[in-house]
């Protein structure tokens, strides 16, 4: 259940950050570019928390801390036996570190951070579809 909850507010954030995006041309915000950036990430490290989640659920993964190092750590772990590729790590490990700098996020930075979260948050929904028809 909390895995079901975490997908949402992975979609939530990610549609928040389309629509923060959308509103740059017509308000010129700089601040409307931080607050995508921020979304596409929360985006993500959901994402990568219900993966998690589903997998303790399922009892395939023992309780693990709140900590991102940790929880990316199994995440690559995750993929790694499922063959998807590492740039979804990668991908979640930049979007860290992007947060962690305060900096002026340029629109194609956010264009391309949610492209990336799309991708992302479709490949793990495919593989976790394959799972289900599998079992």
């Amino acid at each position: 259940m909390e895995a079901e909850q975490s997908f949402k507010k992975a979609g939530e954030r990610l549609r928040n950050a389309i629509y923060l995006l959308g509103q740059f041309p017509i308000l010129r915000e700089a601040k409307l570019l931080a607050s995508a950036a921020r979304s596409v990430f929360e985006a993500a490290d959901s994402e990568m928390t219900a993966v998690l989640l589903r997998e303790k659920e399922l009892k395939r993964m023992p309780i693990f801390p709140e900590n991102f190092e940790v929880k990316l750590e199994l995440f690559k772990n995750w993929a790694a036996k499922r063959n998807l590729s590492q740039k979804h790590s990668e991908f979640l490990r930049e979007m860290k570190e992007a947060m962690s700098q305060t900096r002026n996020y340029s629109p194609d930075f956010v264009k391309k951070a949610i492209s990336a979260g799309k991708a992302f948050a479709e490949d793990v929904s495919s593989s976790l579809k394959g799972e289900t028809n599998d079992a």
